[in-house]
């Protein structure tokens, strides 16, 4: 799901800066833009595709999951779906008043005294109203929570102050891509109350003081350490790591 989902994420920001006239020297096709991503995966891990593990539930269509074949199909039907909905409807990619298409946009400031670095997928413009949107790609059947697109918000207003380009974007969206739908825009900038400072300033300093408290999610069953985690059954983990050492 990470390869064929920074593939997918790959070719759109490629297809989008086409649209407005840059040419980012990315891949033309769903599939250069997957086996790019593969052959960069096992080059930086030194570990072969046939050792991945593969997300989703099993099917009788799929029955190894959402494996190579999953996304050379599936993924090449979403950037399609991708493109027309791009071709219809009122929003299009921004460009900045320093005249760069707002894709992938590069994020580093502080949220309280806290270091934050982060990448936008895109801001869109309405062509119609001419408001402007904080948009997340998604490729993953479920759709995340609002949290993600507040830290946006949070980073993209300290952007547009830096640069002085005005009120930041208010609202912000996902598109899904398994659905070929943007989601319904939310107010982010309403939602951004101070408890992100909190948050991250919490988050430190568990960070500098080694407390790391479990957090079960959806990911668990792919992590490369369940074996060791008492939190989700490991059969390591009572021998590798009692509780005793942490007292």
């Amino acid at each position: 799901a990470l390869v064929g989902g920074s593939a997918f994420h790959t070719d759109t920001e490629h297809y989008d800066n086409l649209q407005v006239g840059y040419d980012d020297g990315g891949p033309e096709t769903f599939e250069d833009a997957l086996e790019a991503e593969i052959a960069d995966r096992v080059e930086y891990s030194g570990i072969e595709p046939d050792y991945w593990t593969a997300s989703g539930r099993t099917s009788a269509e799929w029955p190894d999951k959402e494996n190579k074949a999953f996304w050379l199909k599936n993924g090449t039907e979403w950037f399609l779906q991708f493109q027309r909905f791009m071709a219809s409807s009122p929003w299009q990619t921004w460009i900045t008043p320093d005249g760069e298409p707002a894709v992938e946009i590069e994020l580093d400031w502080f949220i309280g005294e806290v270091e934050a670095r982060g990448y936008v997928d895109r801001i869109w413009e309405n062509a119609v109203t001419g408001a402007l949107l904080v948009v997340d790609v998604k490729t993953g059947s479920r759709e995340p929570g609002v949290k993600q697109l507040v830290t946006y918000h949070n980073g993209i207003a300290a952007l547009f102050k830096a640069k002085d380009w005005g009120r930041a974007p208010i609202y912000g969206g996902y598109y899904m891509a398994r659905k070929a739908m943007l989601t319904s825009p939310e107010n982010i900038e309403g939602l951004d109350d101070g408890r992100l400072e909190y948050e991250y300033a919490a988050a430190a300093r568990g960070i500098t003081n080694q407390v790391f408290l479990p957090s079960k999610s959806m990911l668990c069953g792919y992590c490369n350490v369940k074996d060791y985690c008492r939190e989700v059954g490991g059969d390591l983990a009572a021998r590798e790591l009692p509780y005793s050492l942490l007292a």
